[in-house]
């Protein structure tokens, strides 16, 4: 029978790599959830975990590049891809959840998951463990701040990842690691004052002091969008299209 685990960092996506499991990339604030919701819009996403290659890749193609939150027409920001009026590519840079979900393509297929969609991702997840007879892992991106985007080493713990990670195990209904377990206890326990608990931590906190709580709330949201993201030949688009 299939199990689910989980792991962090690149590491932990070399290791599930190599395993030849299915991967889910959970980067809570704010990439992961940012992608669902663009996704869920009807936009495709390229991501990138280097910001001048991004930029050429934008001047090579002509493909709109991500900017910073509150000065471009797309950013980071989740916010930026509700109700939009038309629906493009973009080029989508992030330091944590890019780089775990541009390794996963290179060497296979990486669902994207967050609050937002954590129930189709574990329904997901379950349909094609049982197609494929492959073990799961979930993989917290874990966090460097944005002027540390190199450093694929020294990354800093995120309890959001690592609680939605609890919430997508809790919808595997699989057998799970001690790691897995851990993490679905840990959101067991937490999950009816959640929200309070991740707008206090050190990621929580870091957003509320540049002015981005609305990004936080939209990104706490629980099963809002039925939709799971799929990374493959480098863009991001929805598992149903896939």
């Amino acid at each position: 029978m299939p199990t689910a685990t989980f792991d962090s960092g690149l590491s932990g996506v070399r290791t599930a790599l190599a395993a030849n499991r299915l991967i889910v990339i959970v980067d809570v604030f704010r990439f992961t959830s940012t992608v669902t919701t663009a996704v869920a819009n009807g936009f495709t996403i390229i991501p990138s975990s280097h910001p001048e290659k991004a930029a050429e890749l934008s001047h090579q193609t002509g493909i709109t590049l991500a900017g910073n939150t509150g000065s471009s027409k797309y950013s980071l920001s989740p916010l930026d891809y509700l109700n939009p009026s038309s629906v493009e590519d973009v080029i989508l840079f992030s330091p944590n959840g890019s780089a775990c979900v541009e390794h996963v393509t290179q060497n296979g297929v990486g669902f994207i998951g967050s609050f937002l969609n954590a129930r189709s991702v574990g329904r997901v997840l379950r349909e094609e463990s049982a197609r494929t007879g492959m073990d799961v892992t979930v993989v917290a991106a874990d966090e460097v701040l944005e002027d540390q985007y190199m450093d694929f080493i020294s990354r800093r713990f995120a309890l959001e990842d690592h609680l939605c990670a609890g919430f997508i195990f809790s919808e595997l209904h699989m057998d799970l690691s001690p790691e897995a377990e851990v993490c679905l206890r840990a959101y067991e326990t937490s999950k009816h004052d959640y929200v309070a608990l991740l707008k206090n931590c050190l990621s929580g906190k870091y957003l509320i002091e540049r002015g981005l709580e609305a990004d936080i709330s939209h990104c706490l949201q629980r099963n809002i969008y039925e939709i799971v993201p799929v990374m493959r030949d480098g863009k991001i688009i929805s598992h149903d299209a896939f």
